[in-house]
């Protein structure tokens, strides 16, 4: 996720000098958004601390800050995005809560998390 998120920021001088965005920049962001939506709450299912969490949306925060003029000619509200992931992250984690290898996802989620918390 890190560098999708590093990927897309970099395409953000593309918006600011008036060039064309690279094809599938937008398609991008809205995975790279989507995607960190979806590991916080699968992360806050798991049992991740709500200080853990709020450094992680914070980095995600800080990445695509400076991105708004870009997002918005593309049509991407981030913020809107993310959100989107945490039902997605609902719906994930309501497909693996009895599942044999929750733990193995939940440990490998927090792992990730606690590794981008700690980038802060």
């Amino acid at each position: 996720m890190r560098q999708v998120v590093c990927v897309f920021l970099a395409g953000l001088s593309f918006g600011i000098h008036a060039q064309p965005a690279p094809a599938g920049i937008k398609e991008m962001i809205a995975t790279g958004g989507l995607s960190s939506g979806k590991t916080y709450q699968v992360a806050e299912h798991c049992g991740a601390s709500a200080e853990t969490l709020k450094v992680y949306k914070a980095r995600f925060d800080a990445d695509t800050r400076g991105g708004e003029q870009l997002y918005a000619s593309l049509g991407v509200n981030i913020e809107q995005v993310f959100l989107q992931g945490r039902k997605e992250g609902d719906s994930f984690y309501a497909s693996i809560k009895a599942a044999p290898n929750r733990d193995v996802v939940c440990s490998q989620t927090l792992a990730l998390v606690k590794s981008q918390a700690a980038k802060q």
